[in-house]
């Protein structure tokens, strides 16, 4: 089931189908991405986009 929700009401658990331009005020883990990048330089200072990888190339790692 897919529900449409406000950022505000995510909790623990849940699946997040993130999109292009989408922002996400979470920490997540990374279940399936194509080549996804994040811009966190409102956080971090780091100007340069950030390479996210899946909890499964982590491990593999």
């Amino acid at each position: 089931m897919t529900l449409d929700l406000h950022q505000d009401f995510l909790l623990v658990g849940d699946l997040v189908d993130v999109v292009t331009g989408m922002e996400v005020p979470a920490d997540c883990i990374l279940i399936q991405a194509s080549d996804l990048t994040t811009d966190e330089s409102a956080m971090t200072g780091e100007t340069d986009p950030i390479r996210k990888t899946t909890l499964k190339e982590c491990i593999i790692k």
